[in-house]
């Protein structure tokens, strides 16, 4: 039985539909993007900026309701590609360092 690429991963992805809060360390300015999806290594975020792979981002994730607590990391860009809907960027993250 072949299995497709989202299942060979070693950690399963939870999808999400949530605004993220992300600071450029570099720059030090704030911007906003959406949050697609997240697994213990990682999260997929469209934003209306592209970044090089290796640039390094504050993320911050507060649900709407306290059923789980807040996501505060440092994350480093993996990938960039053009969103799905043809307007922005779509990041692939790994989580670098949980803060609190």
């Amino acid at each position: 039985m072949r299995r497709d690429y989202d299942e060979k991963r070693d950690f399963r992805r939870m999808a999400l539909d949530t605004r993220i809060q992300c600071k450029d360390l570099a720059s030090g300015e704030t911007f906003y993007g959406h949050a697609q999806d997240l697994s213990s290594q990682g999260l997929s975020i469209d934003t209306d900026r592209e970044f090089a792979p290796g640039t390094r981002l504050e993320v911050r994730i507060v649900p709407e309701k306290a059923l789980v607590p807040p996501l505060y990391a440092a994350v480093e860009v993996v990938r960039v590609e053009p969103a799905a809907n043809g307007q922005g960027y779509n990041l692939g993250v790994r989580i670098l360092e949980h803060k609190s």
